[in-house]
């Protein structure tokens, strides 16, 4: 492994912690500050550990990055002045770790700071919020007081700035001399950082009141001494007001002025707020757009010390890894899949250079690739206008799809899809694994990004005689060349354009080219996208409508499936709903209800029947909480749930969502109750079993079973004991072991013989499946398991086995 000198740009612990990370690498490392360095104790610790000369490190205060130049062994020559002077030093890596800027909200709400008015950046609330004792600080300021705290009504609170609230309305309502009241207003709670959750159960038992936004945002009237705030309770749906001592305005954390400009040297792309990497999933976690330019801390506005640890040690990993591939990699194996750059026809436009999202390509003199930065996405070849850039025909690879034989050619639209390999190849194998419908006369090619599919390979597909041509690209902003799905919508509208203008009404103003974005887990949606796709094609005329003419004419109609009763659709999303006509007291009353649901979707995500027919565990509660019953109760969504409790085992409120589901289904009309749930309980209520089978047809089953059971080897002096009295064991049967699962009587009747258990079945009420369980008749369970307990008295048997 090479020893290569590592560039850090900043000022903060965050440096620090990274600077001590690298120096176990033996690299030798460049701390650059802008202004003084800060944690000097740290900073003397790792200049001691310096000193065994295995590496070096280099403090530059008051010193700034004026210039970058790439090399083309991926290495970077960086400008650097201090007082005038400027140095240039060849570095590997590129770490910036600048420190953000907090910005108090108080002109956000239309407030003025004042005694009154404080911001959560305070000399006093900052030392509270620190999680400290609150016996170690001067809380004469807020005793008697009543406190309202906002957390993240303007936006999202970051995990640094919610623990600080959490933490002042802790030490204050814990403090004996306090006497007074807090409040937190906030829109959407986020608990998700590490401790958080723990500290807010035990700020509400300490008595802080959180009240919650949706939609309507409280009114603030201030004055010289008190602060009156006016509100409807979306819980309650009351018009309120709170009359405040004090108002604590909360902050949020802007990108420092220094790290615009470091990103525009660098070539690092910035998120809608100014900040560095917006966690792009298909990106390591401290992974920018280029390649060994790293981002940590606060320029990813990851701004509590824990996420500094953390971005310090996947810094450390990414650059060791990287130092193994490096080494060990021969690039010219690699160059079959590298962009060739035919340069007699360029016209240094220089329109790859300002589009490749991996600061791939130098201009020097002529157009270079710098092999190792090059992601391969193929966005300078799909964006060059001389068509001048081009990959092999292997770096795409078509994928073998059941069905997509040409065998259909002539029933069903001919359909090109061009898959990102990072997301919608991915989603069409999971769709090919459960199984989900996928048109048979199609043709998958697998791209290394949806941004790199050029007009020349839409028109390739249309010239092979394709209906229609389909790309399937990651989400905006989860791009792994960040840029591929923007470039590829507008890509798609032109060539829309192009059609609709040269084609005429048979192109369909260019509907037969389409694009859709899709991640890796949403195989339903793969298989969804690309069926609607074809179902257009054929409406809209040419060859597609050809053949679906010919199949209404040949082909025998399929039934279509049943279509969903409109009292059990769920309304749609842009349906109206007059919360102020609901009736909130129906279902909020039960107590595992929903007041404490934080919205985290972690019961969508267990739910095993999410997805079907819109069915969202979120949704369900969130409707249970505004009294939507009416819809739930008439709706198949309570029908949908397979009643297996993941949602309560992963929920962190711990909200009983299966026992919720369990009420509604209860609630409805038991003549509406779908499928044969219901008749088989009222058989089993009105018969003692589900299947209505009369006892001495019962006692028939049994002995006949028993006596298959004697005609094997060692079990000759086998039989069933009905109605023992008196038996250690009785056992109660499933409707099925009598009728069409005989066999499995067996198993369990060898292991009694086998264990020579005193064992007996009962000869009425014998049926073990409740199916008021599952239909949520509460009074039906109740006669079921009473008549289980009556046979466990009346046969005076000492143990029960219950199989269902």
């Amino acid at each position: 492994m090479s020893l290569k000198t590592k560039l850090i740009i900043g000022s903060g612990p965050c440096a620090v912690n990274i600077a001590d990370r690298l120096q176990s690498l033996k690299s030798d490392v460049i701390v650059a500050a802008q202004g003084k360095l800060e944690c000097c104790s740290d900073i003397a610790r790792l200049q001691e550990g310096c000193e065994s000369g295995q590496s070096t490190l280099t403090l530059l205060e008051n010193t700034k990055v004026v210039n970058c130049k790439s090399c083309l062994d991926n290495t970077y020559i960086v400008e650097l002045e201090k007082n005038g002077v400027k140095t240039e030093h060849t570095v590997s890596d590129i770490i910036l770790a600048q420190q953000a800027v907090q910005e108090p909200h108080f002109l956000n709400y239309g407030l003025k700071p004042s005694d009154a008015v404080l911001s959560l950046s305070s000399t006093a609330l900052m030392n509270i919020g620190k999680g400290n004792s609150a016996e170690k600080f001067d809380l004469s300021r807020f005793t008697g007081k009543t406190i309202v705290f906002f957390a993240g009504l303007l936006e999202e609170s970051l995990p640094t700035v919610l623990q600080q609230i959490l933490n002042s309305c802790l030490a204050l309502e814990s403090d004996p001399g306090f006497c007074g009241r807090t409040y937190v207003m906030t829109k959407n709670l986020k608990v998700a950082g590490e401790g958080l959750e723990s500290l807010y159960r035990k700020v509400v038992q300490a008595g802080t009141i959180f009240i919650r936004f949706q939609d309507q945002m409280p009114e603030i009237e201030q004055d010289d001494r008190r602060i009156k705030i006016k509100f409807i309770d979306e819980i309650t749906r009351n018009r309120s007001v709170i009359n405040a001592d004090m108002l604590v305005a909360d902050v949020s954390f802007k990108p420092d002025p220094y790290l615009k400009s470091l990103a525009e040297i660098f070539g690092v792309e910035t998120g809608h707020q100014g900040f560095l990497q917006d966690d792009n999933v298909h990106w390591f976690s401290v992974q920018t757009n280029r390649k060994h330019v790293w981002a940590a801390g606060d320029t990813r506005l990851h701004t509590d010390r824990r996420s500094h640890v953390e971005d310090a040690a996947n810094i450390a990993l990414g650059i060791e890894s990287f130092q193994i591939v490096s080494d060990d990699l021969d690039i010219s194996l690699e160059n079959e899949s590298l962009p060739q750059f035919y340069t007699g026809g360029c016209v240094s436009c220089i329109t790859c250079y300002r589009l490749c999202p991996h600061r791939a390509i130098l201009i020097e003199g002529r157009v270079r690739l710098i092999p190792d930065a090059c992601e391969k996405c193929g966005i300078c070849a799909a964006e060059c206008p001389r068509q001048t850039i081009k990959f092999s025909e292997s770096h795409f690879k078509t994928i073998s799809t059941p069905g997509a034989d040409g065998k259909h050619a002539e029933k069903s639209p001919f359909i090109v899809v061009y898959c990102c390999k990072r997301s919608a190849k991915v989603a069409r194998e999971q769709a090919v694994l459960l199984k989900y419908p996928i048109p048979e006369n199609i043709e998958i090619i697998e791209a290394p990004c949806g941004g790199g599919v050029s007009d020349e390979m839409i028109f390739s597909a249309f010239n092979r005689d394709a209906d229609g041509v389909i790309v399937l690209t990651c989400h905006e902003g989860n791009c792994n060349s960040s840029r591929g799905p923007e470039l590829l919508k507008n890509r798609t509208g032109r060539i829309k354009d192009i059609l609709s203008t040269i084609g005429g009404p048979s192109v369909d103003n260019g509907y037969r080219v389409a694009h859709a974005s899709l991640s890796s887990n949403m195989g339903f949606e793969f298989s969804r996208i690309l069926n609607e796709f074809e179902e257009k094609l054929k409406n809209i005329g040419g060859r597609a409508g050809q053949r679906k003419n010919q199949e209404a004419e040949n082909v025998p109609k399929k039934e279509k499936a049943a279509a969903v009763p409109v009292e059990e659709q769920m309304p749609v999303d842009d349906e109206l709903v007059d919360i102020n006509l609901l009736d909130h007291e129906k279902l909020t009353s039960w107590a595992f209800s929903q007041q404490g649901c934080l919205t985290c979707a972690l019961c969508s995500s267990a739910c095993p029947a999410s997805g079907i027919d819109g069915f969202d565990p979120r949704k369900l509660v969130r409707m249970v909480a505004i009294g939507m019953e009416a819809q739930l109760v008439e709706s198949r969504w309570p029908w949908i749930c397979t009643m297996c409790a993941r949602c309560d085992a992963v929920c962190p409120m711990e909200i009983k969502i299966s026992s919720l589901v369990r009420n509604i289904r209860g609630t409805r009309d038991r003549d509406k109750v779908p499928g044969v749930n219901q008749k088989g309980l009222d058989m089993a209520i009105k018969t003692g079993n589900n299947l209505g089978l009369p006892q001495e047809d019962f006692v028939f089953i049994m002995e006949d079973v028993a006596e298959e059971v004697a005609e094997e080897p060692g079990f000759e002096d086998f039989k069933v004991e009905v109605d023992k009295t008196g038996a250690n064991l009785l056992m109660t049967i499933h409707n099925k072991l009598a009728n069409t699962h005989t066999d499995d009587l067996k198993h369990w009747w060898k292991i009694f013989h086998a264990a020579k258990e005193d064992w007996t079945v009962p000869a009425i009420n014998w049926e073990g499946t409740n199916w008021g369980l599952f239909t949520g008749d509460d009074e039906s369970m109740k006669v079921m398991t009473g008549r289980i307990v009556e046979n466990m008295e009346r046969l005076e048997a000492r143990h029960l086995l219950w199989p269902e």
